[in-house]
């Protein structure tokens, strides 16, 4: 049985629990392949019923003196962000979805959360927004869930299965001032670079980077016809023997827990 994990630790996460044990997400899990969740419920209020049937089974509990037999057995873990659970999991090399506690004041799960992204352990997200998610170019944006919270994110769909940020233009324009500022500090105060010298030298930058994307343009019809020209070519050399069996299976999909991580860091956001 494949399995997913889920555990809130010693405190409560009924935002947590509610949304993975609603029924819409609980069919989202089954249709990515798992066959169990486990719910680690902690000392909250939100007390799912537990369920089994031939094919998926919900178990429930709130506390165990350890939780290393359900991580061994687990194919995925959903954890809060307790630094606890999260290094555990991690030490056992499970993959990891973890969801902010955003009812818990003066706490650093959320700085954790983002140390441990950046460093490429993990995905994080939070219960309280709901995502839009443009998946056609030129369609209107679909809502992937709909909670009824008023702090929506934009998310762009790729053929790769990957989900890119949408930001407005405003967004945009306001972090370039902020971009410029910081790096006027940096180079004056800081660095202490000569006026006349940051001048010219942002100067030559600009004046490179819209050559290279003149280049881009002018030379985009030359290489595309020369890569049809090239790709004909070795298609002739090799023959049969690039076909598409010599392709090991997954290879350009990824590992399958990459993927449902993935999935599951925007689903549960």
């Amino acid at each position: 049985m494949k399995c997913v994990f889920v555990t809130v630790g010693t405190t409560s996460f009924d935002d947590l629990i509610a949304c993975v044990s609603a029924h819409d997400t609980l069919q989202i899990i089954k249709s990515l392949g798992y066959d169990r969740v486990i719910l680690q419920i902690g000392r909250g209020k939100v007390v799912p019923e537990p369920f089994r049937t031939e094919s998926f089974a919900l178990d429930i509990y709130r506390y165990k003196d350890s939780l290393r037999e359900d991580l061994q057995k687990a194919d995925l873990v959903i954890s809060h962000a307790g630094a606890g659970s999260c290094l555990e999991t991690l030490e056992k090399g499970k993959p990891l979805v973890v969801v902010i506690n955003e009812k818990l004041m003066n706490n650093h799960q959320l700085e954790l959360a983002k140390q441990l992204h950046k460093d490429g352990h993990l995905f994080y997200c939070t219960c309280s927004r709901d995502f839009i998610v443009y998946r056609y170019p030129g369609k209107p944006p679909s809502c992937a869930t709909d909670n009824g919270y008023e702090d929506k994110i934009l998310l762009c769909y790729s053929s790769n299965g990957h989900y890119d940020s949408v930001y407005s233009k405003q967004f945009q324009s306001s972090a370039a001032v902020c971009q410029a500022v910081l790096y006027e500090i940096l180079y004056k105060d800081v660095f202490v670079v000569d006026e006349e010298e940051l001048k010219t030298a942002v100067e030559l930058f600009r004046s490179g980077s819209k050559k290279n994307r003149n280049h881009a343009l002018t030379g985009s019809e030359d290489v595309h016809i020369d890569y049809k020209s090239s790709t004909h070519n070795r298609t002739e050399e090799l023959g049969a023997c690039c076909s598409v069996e010599s392709t090991p299976e997954g290879h350009s999909q990824g590992t399958e827990e990459a993927k449902v991580c993935n999935f599951l860091g925007q689903e549960f956001s």
